[in-house]
């Protein structure tokens, strides 16, 4: 489901308010709020909640520091990767196969770095099996 500038209609949504258990009414107007809280009860549900209590400053927030709060809170973690003994022999042979330059760039990175040896023995102990 989604909410564009192109939709016809109001663009408004009463909402209850958390304080008087849903007497007293909001008047949620506009495509960016409406949009913000569509996501934001998407993500709910896919978190498995089937109520929740939104600040009316976060379905109007900024867009750039909305973005920004998204990607370092909810996106991030699923965006980096873990680079440890435990991996560093598939991340090498991938690297090598299908990732030359970003896996020479690691190795670059590594080498300017206080982790050097423990990796090159890391790299070593791989080379060796």
């Amino acid at each position: 489901m989604q909410i564009t500038i192109e939709d016809l209609g109001p663009k408004v949504l009463s909402l209850g308010t958390a304080g008087s258990n849903g007497f007293n009414h909001f008047d949620l107007r506009g495509t960016y709020p409406l949009s913000n809280l569509l996501q934001e009860l998407t993500m709910a549900k896919e978190y498995g909640r089937k109520n929740i209590i939104l600040d009316e400053e976060r379905l109007n927030e900024n867009p750039v520091h909305r973005l920004a709060r998204l990607i370092k809170d909810s996106f991030w973690p699923n965006l980096t990767r873990r680079i440890d003994g435990s991996n560093i022999a598939q991340v090498r042979k991938t690297g090598l196969q299908t990732h030359t330059h970003a896996f020479t760039s690691l190795v670059a990175l590594l080498n300017s770095m206080n982790t050097t040896r423990r990796f090159r023995k890391i790299i070593r102990m791989c080379d060796s099996r």
